[in-house]
């Protein structure tokens, strides 16, 4: 996924075009390859070598993992999120169930409609129960 998105296709082009998912030396083809595809891809986003999300709710939840702002790989991770947020935006868009829960405090962000968010304490003991 990283080197057709850095290529301008794959999650990095058009969502709104038309998907087809078949496997290398599979002839199958249709939705149920297509949820197959959107399980593993989910599976590779949330293991921990992706180091992309993390859980403080047994694992019922996922949310990003912090940024460090002099990290070299903050940049990787950046991109590495961008790409699960098209991969989740594509999902809607075909309409498939994914693996990744994200955190209820992720999902208030996302539809915050892009105004300001402003944090509470419950927000804060939600997220993170051990910082709070």
């Amino acid at each position: 996924m990283v080197s057709q998105a850095e290529g301008g296709v794959g999650l990095a082009g058009d969502l709104s075009a038309t998907l087809e998912v078949t496997f290398k030396d599979e002839n199958s083809a249709g939705s149920a390859i297509k949820r197959e595809w959107f399980g593993l891809a989910s599976e590779a986003f949330l293991t921990p070598q992706a180091q992309l999300l993390t859980s403080t709710d047994g694992g019922a939840s996922v949310r990003p993992l912090p940024m460090l702002d002099n990290d070299p790989k903050s940049a990787e991770q950046l991109r590495d999120l961008e790409l699960l947020g098209r991969f989740v935006g594509l999902a809607l868009i075909q309409q498939v169930t994914v693996g990744v829960r994200l955190h209820p405090s992720v999902c208030r962000l996302l539809l915050n409609g892009n105004r300001r968010w402003e944090w509470t304490y419950d927000d804060v003991k939600e997220l993170d129960p051990q910082l709070y």
